[in-house]
C-alpha cells in the first residue's frame, strides 16, 4: 500500500469512496442524496487543500484531507475507506501518515468535526470532543474535536 498526493482528476473517486463510506454507516440513499453537495469533492477542493490517497497496488482505495484555517490550527478535513477495507487498519495508517506530513508546520492544535460513528476513532489518537456541531438531520450533532500538539510531541520523547 502506498499513500501519494492526490491529483484534480482523482475528485470523482474520491466523491464515490466519501459516500460509499457514508453509506457503509446505514444512513441509507435518501440521506446520502441530500448530502451530495456536502459529500461531493471536487477538482477545485483537491487544487486548495492537502489530499493523500491510499492505493492498494492501483486501486485507490481511501483518503484524507486537511487545511490549515487559521495559523497554529491543522483542520482534518476528510477520512474515508472504501467499505471492503474499513477494520483492517488503513485508518490508522491515514492518521499516522497525516500526523508525520504536519510534523514540521508550526501547528498548536489538530481540530476536525466527526462522524458520530468515527468519534471513537479519533479518541484513539487523543482527540477529544470539545463542542458539538448541528448536522442537516434533526436532532442529531456532530462531535467538534480537538488534539493538543503537546499530546504528539510526548508520543515521540
Amino acid at each position: 500500500m502506498t499513500i501519494v498526493e492526490a491529483q484534480t482528476q482523482d475528485h470523482k473517486k474520491l466523491t464515490q469512496i466519501t459516500m460509499l463510506s457514508k453509506n457503509h454507516w446505514g444512513y441509507g440513499a435518501k440521506q446520502i442524496e441530500l448530502w451530495t453537495e456536502d459529500l461531493t469533492i471536487s477538482s477545485d477542493y483537491i487544487a486548495t487543500h492537502q489530499v493523500f490517497k491510499l492505493l492498494d497496488e492501483d486501486e485507490l482505495v481511501a483518503y484524507y484531507s486537511y487545511f490549515f484555517p487559521e495559523n497554529g490550527v491543522c483542520m482534518l478535513d476528510n477520512l474515508f475507506i472504501l467499505p471492503t477495507y474499513i477494520g483492517k487498519g488503513l485508518g490508522k495508517l491515514l492518521m499516522n501518515d497525516f500526523f508525520a506530513r504536519v510534523q514540521d508546520e508550526h501547528i498548536d492544535k489538530f481540530s476536525l468535526v466527526s462522524d458520530p460513528h468515527a468519534e471513537t476513532f479519533y479518541e484513539q489518537f487523543g482527540f477529544v470532543s470539545v463542542d458539538k456541531k448541528e448536522s442537516s438531520i434533526p436532532e442529531r450533532y456532530l462531535p467538534v474535536m480537538e488534539k493538543d500538539i503537546k499530546t504528539i510531541q510526548r508520543r515521540g520523547e
